[in-house]
């Protein structure tokens, strides 16, 4: 077998298999020089039949790496998990808690609260009303109301149509001053008042 060597640039040879076998101890050549052999095609010199004995692939070593690589990511994921759990249940442990803390005050208040009939759930007295805003607008307050709603609640009198306290004129706010008083002296005088 000839083999032609080509080496920076340069062809040399022709070689037999020992020479090659000796100028590769020697250093003179290596396995990624490129080499042609009976007229075949360039290729590196190591992929010469006879030069260089076919080497085992390392198979333990592709298949540890994977292994390793695939450890970390599967631990990575597992804390990305742990914290998903982690925070949902904290959710859930607030909810309940503030759910008790909401239904514990009002059982409180349900156990001090006089009874009421669905009769009388939209029958008011005049101490109940706590103060008038304008001509059509007062508030109220209820005892058995959680305090989410706020303390008071505002009632607007349906077809009651007065000018407003912000008037643009003094005249306007004169006017609302007489609503207000005319409302509320109606409220504070009544026995009962009906809310429909």
């Amino acid at each position: 077998m000839h083999i032609h060597i080509h080496k920076d640039g340069k062809t040399y040879g022709p070689y037999n298999l020992e020479h090659i076998h000796q100028y590769l101890k020697a250093g003179n050549f290596t396995g990624n020089d490129l080499a042609c052999h009976d007229g075949a095609n360039w290729i590196k010199l190591s992929q010469v039949p006879g030069i260089a004995p076919a080497q085992p692939k390392p198979v333990a070593k592709p298949v540890a790496q994977p292994t390793k690589v695939e450890a970390k990511p599967a631990k990575k994921l597992l804390g990305i998990k742990l914290l998903i759990v982690g925070f949902f249940l904290a959710l859930v442990v607030s909810l309940a808690g503030l759910t008790y803390y909401l239904l514990d005050d009002d059982a409180e208040e349900e156990a001090t609260a006089p009874v009421t009939s669905d009769e009388n759930l939209f029958i008011l007295s005049p101490d109940q009303v706590v103060d008038v805003y304008d001509g059509d607008t007062f508030k109220i307050d209820l005892p058995n109301m959680h305090p989410l709603f706020g303390d008071d609640i505002s009632i607007r009198l349906f077809g009651v149509d007065t000018p407003e306290m912000r008037g643009t004129t003094d005249e306007v706010k004169a006017l609302a001053m007489q609503a207000q008083q005319v409302t509320e002296k109606a409220l504070k005088g009544a026995s009962k008042i009906k809310l429909r």
